[in-house]
C-alpha cells in the first residue's frame, strides 16, 4: 500500500500538510472482471452438469433468471453463499471451479458396485 504522506528528502523538505496524490481506485479491476467471467463460466458448467435449465437453477437459487444470466455472463459478482446452500449446484460448482485452478486436474470417476 502506498503511503498517504509524501516522503521528505534533504533536498526537498515537506511543506506542512503536503500529501501524496491518490492512486486511481480502478487498480486491479481488469483482473476482477476476468475473475467474475471465469466464475460465471464455472457456474454455467455446474448448471449443465446438474442437468438444469437456467430457469430451474434460478428457482433453486431463489433469484430472478435475469440475475442468474448476469452471474453467468460475468457482469455481476456471484453470491457464493446461495450456491453453497443449494445441494444440486454446490458439488458441481466446486468441481467446475477446481477445474479453473492452475495445476489442478479434475477426474470424474464412476464406480459401479454390484451387490448380490
Amino acid at each position: 500500500m502506498t503511503p498517504s504522506v509524501v516522503a521528505s528528502s534533504p533536498s526537498n523538505p515537506l511543506k506542512t500538510h503536503e500529501v501524496a496524490r491518490p492512486r486511481p481506485a480502478n487498480v486491479g479491476l481488469k483482473s476482477l472482471e476476468q475473475a467474475k467471467h471465469r466464475a460465471g463460466e464455472a457456474l454455467s458448467r455446474a448448471i449443465h452438469f446438474a442437468g438444469l435449465t437456467g430457469k430451474e437453477a434460478a428457482g433453486l437459487l431463489d433469484i430472478d433468471p435475469a440475475q442468474l444470466s448476469r452471474w453467468v455472463n460475468g457482469t455481476e459478482a456471484i453470491q457464493i453463499a446461495r450456491i453453497l446452500n443449494c445441494p444440486r449446484l454446490h458439488g458441481p460448482f466446486v468441481i467446475a471451479l477446481a477445474g479453473e485452478a492452475d495445476g489442478i486436474v479434475v477426474d470424474t470417476v464412476i464406480t459401479v458396485r454390484r451387490t448380490a
